[in-house]
């Protein structure tokens, strides 16, 4: 009997693993107040993958390794606004619904076009805020230092930043300081890691099932 309860524990587990285990989550959409709309560098285009070598969509695995982005200045987000002289820019990112975030991948500003390479205006220093509400209120931010810069080179992979937070269905990534320019500063594209926040029905169907798979059980091992 303890054998058959071992194993009913077993696949209930299982169920639960498979059931949380860790997707790609890429933003339905993204905002900022300061996006620089007559250079084209939206604050959509840090969400929707037009500068990524393959696609990189919500329910996909992490992989093992990330797609590159390209060093076209259309396909990234950038400020319009001198960083210094209007401080706390900001870009909101919303998902189609609420998440347990386990990390974020991003890629830094990796323009290299008739203006020479400019990976000086990636982000150095972010603030990172998440939102249970869509975006109506924010917790308490979480400050990330020294991000990488870009290589400027269309075989950037990015880099991950250690980020949990739970019942997320928005962020907030607050600009501090640029790489080396402040005057401009952008993102090339950004992907959350994580896990889906499961309906209260879903959990009760699988404690249900939970409690059907262990009845049985006891009579298979009589």
């Amino acid at each position: 009997m303890k054998s058959a309860f071992l194993a009913s524990a077993i696949v209930v587990a299982g169920l639960v693993g498979t059931a949380q285990a860790s997707i790609i989550i890429q933003p339905t959409g993204a905002t900022s107040p300061t996006e620089w709309v007559a250079a084209n560098r939206l604050a959509v285009d840090a969400v929707n993958g037009n500068g990524l070598s393959s696609p990189l969509v919500t329910g996909d695995a992490v992989p093992a390794t990330y797609p590159t982005h390209n060093t076209n200045a259309g396909d990234m987000f950038q400020t319009s606004v001198d960083l210094v002289q209007t401080p706390g820019q900001t870009i909101t990112f919303t998902l189609d619904q609420a998440y347990n975030i386990t990390g974020i991948h991003m890629w830094n500003y990796n323009e290299n076009g008739g203006s020479g390479p400019l990976p000086g205006r990636g982000v150095e220093v972010l603030d990172v805020a998440f939102s249970s509400d869509g975006g109506t209120t924010f917790g308490a931010e979480t400050r990330f230092d020294n991000l990488p810069a870009a290589s400027a080179a269309a075989t950037d992979a990015g880099f991950d930043l250690n980020y949990v937070a739970n019942n997320v269905n928005a962020v907030r990534f607050t600009l501090i300081e640029g790489i080396s320019d402040n005057r401009f500063v952008g993102i090339a594209e950004v992907r959350f890691i994580g896990t889906v926040v499961p309906e209260p029905a879903s959990l009760g169907l699988l404690a249900i099932g939970a409690m059907q798979v262990l009845p049985r059980s006891r009579r298979t091992s009589r």
